[in-house]
């Protein structure tokens, strides 16, 4: 058995996202203007895939990569670490 300090549990706590990730996502990809363009389908292990409507909008957020990236890790406490775009 090994002992624990409080304050590593409380840190684990407070930093833990809070709420359902999906929700949270869908909510700050929202928020960020991009909804018309792509959506979020899934996130693992730092990758996130959006799923593009068109070609056109394809090219302009494989631009903005990395600016996505910054907004969606500053707003939900995560480390998206790749964008991975699939065209519908």
């Amino acid at each position: 058995m090994s002992w624990k300090k409080a304050g590593n549990i409380l840190d684990k706590i407070i930093k833990k996202p809070a709420g359902n990730l999906k929700d949270r996502m869908e909510k700050e990809w929202d928020e960020i203007g991009e909804k018309e363009k792509a959506v979020p389908v899934h996130f693992s292990d730092g990758l996130l895939t959006l799923k593009v409507k068109n070609s056109a909008y394809l090219q302009e957020l494989t631009y903005k990569k990395e600016e996505i990236k910054e907004k969606l890790n500053s707003r939900l406490n995560i480390e998206i670490k790749n964008i991975k775009f699939i065209f519908s």
